[in-house]
């Protein structure tokens, strides 16, 4: 959420990110499976604003791989 606060990116990608921590950290607590549709669809919306030799764009990536997309 750092990398977007600092990009021009707008309050809608940033609050999709913060659906992906959520999701994970819900998942987690709760014991069950993450809702992958719900992060893909928030990871898309995300994927835009993040530079491609960045952390992040490897991050959403790596996620997107886990997910098996």
């Amino acid at each position: 959420m750092t990398l977007l606060r600092a990009l021009p990116a707008d309050a809608g990608a940033v609050a999709r990110a913060e659906a992906v921590r959520d999701e994970f950290a819900g998942a987690e607590e709760e014991g069950r499976p993450v809702d992958q549709g719900r992060v893909r669809t928030a990871l898309a919306a995300v994927e835009p604003y993040v530079t491609v030799g960045s952390g992040g764009m490897a991050l959403v990536q790596g996620i997107t791989a886990l997910l098996g997309g």
